[in-house]
């Protein structure tokens, strides 16, 4: 009885990787929102979503329904799979205009994990997307490996990538002014 009892005990009592990296993300950051002025928006199911603050004075930004409860359009998206984890920038519902706008701005850029997408009149468009962790790194590697493969990217993305999109868009897209807007 007690051998029929032993894989239970195991599957009850393993760790639950997805939510630990879960943990993980969230206090990173939080850990870096004043240094980096940066927001937490929503943590939802597998995704954890996180913006520049600066990007709340732009006049589009706060316009989305249907998605966020901050109205937000413009979100990075951590997708917290069970064996994957990868950061994509994502424009929620909105005007097909405004869609057009950032996307073609991203595109200027040659920014790094661009998708060639047609941006949707409806719904939601992944515009960049950026592997964090893979298959390989959940079979090879433990809860402190992964967490620290995750911190050495977020340093490296909030140092590079981030800085250049969070410019750009703030740039082009002036505080609270439409006429920067096509």
């Amino acid at each position: 009885m007690v051998f029929l009892r032993l894989p239970c005990l195991i599957y009850e009592n393993r760790l639950d990787l997805r939510s630990e990296i879960e943990k993980h993300l969230s206090q990173l950051i939080q850990e870096f929102a004043e240094s980096q002025n940066l927001e937490l928006d929503s943590i939802q199911g597998k995704w954890i979503r996180f913006t520049p603050k600066e990007w709340d004075d732009l006049a589009f930004q706060k316009t989305c329904d249907g998605w966020s409860e901050s109205r937000r359009i413009l979100l990075f998206e951590s997708w917290n799979e069970s064996e994957s984890l990868s950061l994509h920038l994502v424009i929620g519902p909105s005007d097909m205009q405004i869609k057009q706008a950032i996307y073609q701005k991203l595109r200027a850029l040659k920014v790094r994990g661009l998708k060639k997408c047609k941006v949707r009149d409806a719904g939601w468009n992944q515009v960049c997307v950026i592997k964090v962790l893979d298959y390989s790194d959940y079979g090879d590697s433990d809860l402190e490996e992964l967490q620290e493969k995750i911190r050495t990217f977020w340093l490296n993305y909030i140092n590079s990538d981030l800085n250049v999109i969070r410019n750009a868009i703030s740039e082009a897209f002036k505080k609270n002014t439409d006429e920067s807007l096509p």
